[in-house]
């Protein structure tokens, strides 16, 4: 019964609520914008139809507003809406909402409240509250704020791989490689597979260094490139001497076929029909 009503309240042809509605001859309801639109297509023709019962008529009637069918579909939205922002399982409750509470659609971290849209307008109009940092609604608001400083967490370090606020950056996380927290969260969730690594679940058993850094790693690099050069020196330093002492004989130029494949590389060719190549032909030289 419920869809019933609500399509009786739908334009045929756009599918969506009345908006504007007008009815035609025929005693359906159409927005106005879409059956002028309709209408519109049939002026060359002089003939005109309903798009749903496909009833024509023969001129082009006046259309004016249903004042009782707009109010009937003005309720019913504002029914549909309210329904639709409260606020449910796994959705984050208005703190300002008494009685059934509304869906929130921000968090504000300076009131550390969550607000549904009819309570956050005055953090749109009030100058007090253009301060204020709102956030995408969450239920967990102390996550947000910076235990030390009570200030909004808007910066990620990742030196010490933490989210801080702007003034941790200016005492123990001076100097460190920090970048915005909504650009790090981007990142990381550009490469999930990044992010949790297996076995995350152990991880409260390792201690990690919080200033690791990788120029020991360089360092290391280094003198390891050192020590290659100067092994690579040495054996080149043992083997020139030898290099120097071996004398280089030149061999004559060859002048006959003996001379171009020595003995010990001749051996007489044998052919075995069966396994030769198909197109294989053996001439027979005559020649002496």
């Amino acid at each position: 019964m419920a869809n019933i009503s609500v399509n009786s309240f739908s334009c045929p042809v756009c599918l969506n609520f009345l908006e504007d509605p007008v009815t035609i001859p025929c005693g359906r309801s159409f927005c106005k914008v879409c059956i002028n639109g309709c209408w519109d297509q049939e002026d060359v023709k002089g003939v005109y139809s309903c798009p749903q019962c496909r009833e024509t008529f023969n001129s082009r009637s006046v259309l004016r507003r249903n004042n009782m069918l707009a109010e009937k579909v003005k309720l019913l939205k504002k029914a549909a809406y309210s329904a639709h922002c409260y606020a449910g399982p796994g959705d984050v409750e208005c703190d300002s909402c008494t009685g059934r509470k509304h869906k929130a659609v921000k968090s504000c971290l300076v009131c550390r409240a969550s607000y549904c849209l009819a309570h956050l307008k005055p953090h749109f109009r009030a100058p007090a509250f253009k301060k204020h940092k709102l956030v995408e609604a969450c239920a967990e608001l102390e996550d947000k704020i910076c235990s030390q400083h009570n200030k909004p967490i808007e910066i990620y370090c990742r030196t010490d791989q933490s989210f801080i606020c702007y003034l941790c950056t200016m005492h123990q996380h001076k100097g460190h490689d920090t970048v915005a927290a909504k650009a790090e969260t981007a990142e990381k969730k550009s490469f999930p597979s990044l992010c949790v690594s297996p076995g995350s679940e152990d991880s409260s058993s390792i201690t990690v260094n919080q200033h690791l850094s990788f120029d020991g790693v360089r360092k290391s690099l280094t003198d390891l490139k050192k020590q290659v050069e100067h092994i690579c020196e040495e054996e080149f330093n043992k083997i020139h001497p030898q290099a120097a002492a071996v004398q280089m004989t030149s061999l004559s130029e060859p002048k006959f076929r003996e001379d171009f494949l020595p003995c010990r590389y001749l051996c007489y060719l044998t052919l075995d029909p069966n396994t030769a190549y198909p197109d294989l032909f053996c001439v027979r030289r005559t020649d002496r």
